[in-house]
C-alpha cells in the first residue's frame, strides 16, 4: 500500500508562528444527527474523517482559504484495476450562522508530492458551488463530477472557503474531534459531555489514532487580505492537528469528507479536460 509521507519538521516552528495569527476559529459541535453520506454508483468509498464519538470541530475561516484533504486510491479494500476515478466528492458541512442556500468558492482535485503540497494544475476544478444541505435535517452535501482519474496515486481534495455571512461562512467545514475520539474509545461509558462519548450509542471502541490527511494550503500569512500559497512560503503545508497529547503527540483532526472512486472504467488519456480549471495559486 503507497502512503504519502509528510515531513512535519521542515520550518515547523515559523510555520506555527505564522498560522497562529491566521484569522479562522473553531467550536466545538455534539454531531449526533444530520442523514448518511451516500457514494452514488462508486465501487470505492475512502474517507479521511471519523465522527464516531459524537462530536466535530466547526470551523470558521476567511474566504479564499484553501484547506484540502489527501486521500490514496490504494485504501479501496478491494484494490482499483485502473488506478481509481473520482466520481463524487461528500463534504459534512455546518450552517450555523444564517439559512441556506450558500457557496464554497471552489472544490478541486490535485496531485500531491511527498509532503502532501500540490502539484500542477487541479485535475479537477468546480468553480463555485452552491450549498443547500447544512443543517439539523441533513448536514451532507454530495457533488457528482466528471470521472476524474488518479492513477493510482495519493490526492487532495480541496476546498475554498467561501464569504462569511452573519460572523461566519455560509457553510462551514467540519472535521473529526481527535479528542473526543481518544477519550471515547478509552472511556466508552463516559457521556455526554466533551470529550467522552457524545451519546450513550457513540462507539469509537474500533477507532485507532488515524493518519494526517488534512492541511491548510492558502491563508493570508501577509496582512493584504490576499491567500497565500504555504507550500510557497514554508515547503510544505499546514497539518490540521491538535491538541498536544502525551504519548500521542499532535492528534490529527481531519476534514469530514467522503470520496467515491470508479475502479473499472478505462483510464482518461488527458485528465483534467472536464469542466472549468483554475489555479489555487493567488
Amino acid at each position: 500500500m503507497r502512503k504519502v509521507l509528510f515531513a512535519s519538521a521542515i520550518c515547523i516552528v515559523g510555520l506555527s508562528m505564522a498560522m497562529n495569527a491566521s484569522a479562522f476559529t473553531k467550536q466545538m459541535v455534539r454531531d449526533a444527527a444530520g442523514g448518511s453520506p451516500s457514494s452514488l454508483s462508486s465501487d470505492c468509498l475512502i474517507s479521511s474523517g471519523n465522527r464516531c464519538a459524537g462530536w466535530v470541530w466547526v470551523f470558521t475561516a476567511p474566504e479564499n482559504d484553501v484547506w484540502g484533504t489527501v486521500l490514496d486510491p490504494n485504501d479501496c479494500a478491494a484494490g482499483c484495476a485502473n488506478g481509481g476515478a473520482v466520481t463524487d466528492i461528500t463534504l459534512r458541512v455546518y450552517c450555523l450562522s444564517a439559512a441556506p442556500p450558500g457557496t464554497i468558492n471552489d472544490i478541486s482535485i490535485s496531485a500531491v508530492d511527498g509532503v502532501g503540497c500540490l502539484t500542477g494544475t487541479p485535475l479537477y476544478s468546480s468553480g463555485p458551488v452552491t450549498v443547500l444541505e447544512c443543517t439539523s435535517t441533513d448536514r451532507w452535501q454530495t457533488y457528482t463530477i466528471p470521472a476524474t482519474h488518479v492513477n493510482g496515486n495519493p490526492f487532495a481534495v480541496t476546498v475554498t472557503w467561501g464569504p462569511e455571512v452573519a460572523g461566519s461562512n455560509l457553510p462551514q467545514f467540519s472535521t473529526d474531534n481527535g479528542i473526543a475520539n481518544l477519550y471515547c474509545n478509552q472511556n466508552p461509558g463516559v457521556f455526554p459531555v466533551f470529550p467522552g462519548c457524545g451519546n450513550s450509542t457513540a462507539d469509537c471502541t474500533s477507532w485507532v489514532l488515524p493518519a494526517q490527511h488534512t492541511y491548510i494550503y492558502a491563508t493570508d500569512l501577509t496582512g493584504d487580505t490576499v491567500a497565500d500559497d504555504l507550500c510557497t512560503y514554508y515547503g510544505q503545508p499546514y497539518p490540521l492537528s491538535f491538541p498536544y497529547f502525551y504519548p500521542y503527540g499532535y492528534l490529527p483532526n481531519n476534514l469530514m469528507c467522503n470520496v467515491g472512486l470508479d475502479c473499472n472504467s478505462p483510464t482518461a488519456t488527458e485528465s483534467g479536460s472536464w469542466g472549468h480549471v483554475k489555479s489555487l495559486y493567488q
